[in-house]
């Protein structure tokens, strides 16, 4: 069975492209263009608003108690137990996070000793700002993203619909409808690149990827190596001009949370 799974990818793609050039024919061109720069509109607005909203809310919300936290698991400790203790601090962080991020609990416990033996009484609050606020904000980040962009969308569909009266006009009707899928195909690369970040995400969280075990056979149904072996998906996944605006900006990679971890030497 896993040999099918690539041909699953690009025939899920191939659905999509079909699927969203008849709706959009359908529709007509007026509704469909407004309807596609409204979708792009909508991907911008959530990842700027998405950032400054993520960090508002981590700073006035979850750090004071972040902070709390981590200076009651530190005050347990005493200096020689130090080590092993911190790694208290980071029980609930799933192992594939951190796999993800390139270290592991014991290079995390190296590098934050070094931090408390020069952050002295602030030792609680540089924790919570070099490691613990890259990768909340992280997630916040996501959050955020997503629910923004579904509440713009609303709008945006709202505002197509009215668009759609044009298809009736005798004389531009066929024409809309022609042009309506030819827009309907980037509408359908653009939902093709979205859905290719959310998938590379889903991966990025994991060792090996999505793997079951069916029959005595372990089959894998997402990772990047899978992705690479699809003849359609990939093109998405490798070519991706949203990864600028979803990834970077959104932190839905880790670049930026690497960075800290570089300057802290855990790597």
């Amino acid at each position: 069975m896993q040999p099918f799974i690539p041909l699953i990818y690009d025939i899920a793609t191939v659905i999509v492209f079909i699927y969203m050039i008849a709706a959009c024919a359908r529709r007509g061109f007026l509704r469909t263009i407004v309807s596609f720069i409204g979708y792009a509109a909508a991907l911008v607005g959530a990842a700027v608003l998405s950032r400054p909203l993520a960090a508002g809310v981590y700073d006035s919300l979850i750090r004071p108690g972040v902070i709390q936290r981590i200076a009651e698991k530190l005050a347990q400790y005493q200096n020689d137990a130090l080590p092993a203790g911190l790694l208290g601090l980071f029980e609930g962080l799933p192992e594939e996070v951190l796999g993800a991020l390139g270290m592991d609990k014991e290079g995390i416990v190296d590098a934050l000793g070094d931090l408390i033996q020069n952050g002295g009484q602030g030792a609680a609050g540089e924790i919570a700002d070099a490691i613990v606020a890259p990768l909340a904000v992280m997630l916040l980040k996501i959050i955020f993203f997503f629910l923004i962009f579904g509440l713009l969308m609303i709008i945006v569909r709202r505002v197509a619909w009215v668009f759609g009266s044009v298809n009736h006009l005798p004389l531009l009707g066929p024409a809309n409808r022609i042009l309506g899928g030819a827009v309907g195909a980037l509408q359908a690369a653009l939902t093709m690149y979205v859905v290719a970040v959310l998938l590379v995400l889903l991966v990025s969280l994991t060792k090996e990827g999505i793997v079951i075990r069916l029959s005595g056979e372990d089959i894998t149904l997402a990772s990047y190596a899978l992705y690479q072996r699809t003849v359609l998906f990939r093109v998405f996944v490798n070519t991706n001009p949203l990864d600028l605006l979803l990834l970077t900006q959104n932190a839905l990679s880790y670049a930026g949370i690497k960075d800290v971890l570089a300057q802290l030497r855990i790597n």
